[in-house]
This record gives structure tokens, C-alpha cells and sequence, in this order.
């Protein structure tokens, strides 16, 4: 039975599925964004790694280092843009839940 036949000076069942469906994404969206910094901070200290391994040609092929220091490049840009659209989803969500009120 729905809650409205129950109560019906409670907000309607959509309303509160509506609020349940945005608590959740808020928290998927969290821990996405705690898998994004950790994916970030390791894609940095492998391009600490091979930024080392360019002072060191005789122990790797330069073009392969050189070639994985702008892929790794690439992925922080990518997975930081990523983090930014997170953050602002976020916000959004905050502040969807903060203007709901049962």
C-alpha cells in the first residue's frame, strides 16, 4: 500500500522515491569520485616513474617512455575533467536534497 492511502497529508510515494533515487546516486557519485582521486594519484606517480626513466636511456627505449609519459598525461587531464563534472553533480544533488523537505 502507498503511503498517500495511508497518510494523506504525506508527500506522495513518487516524491519520496524521487528523494531516495538522488540519496543514492549522491552516494554512487561519492565513491566515484574517491575511486577518481586514488586512479589520479597513482597516474601521477607513474609519470614520476618514467619522468626518472628519461634521465636513464640505457635502461629503457625512449620513445616507449616518452610515448607512455603522454599517455599517462592524457589520462590525469581526462580522469580530473571527470572529477570536476562529479563535484558538480554533487553540488547539484546537495542542493536538490536541501531544497526537499518532508
Amino acid at each position: 500500500m502507498r503511503q498517500v492511502e495511508i497518510f494523506p497529508y504525506l508527500v506522495d510515494q513518487e516524491q519520496i522515491d524521487n528523494y531516495r533515487r538522488i540519496q543514492y546516486n549522491l552516494d554512487f557519485l561519492q565513491k566515484s569520485k574517491a575511486r577518481l582521486i586514488v586512479r589520479v594519484r597513482f597516474y601521477k606517480e607513474r609519470l614520476k616513474l618514467f619522468k626518472g626513466l628519461l634521465n636513464k636511456p640505457e635502461n629503457q627505449p625512449i620513445t616507449l617512455v616518452k610515448r607512455n609519459i603522454k599517455e599517462l598525461k592524457e589520462a590525469i587531464k581526462s580522469n580530473k575533467d571527470t572529477l570536476i563534472e562529479i563535484e558538480e553533480m554533487i553540488d547539484k544533488m546537495n542542493n536538490i536534497l536541501k531544497k526537499t523537505r518532508f
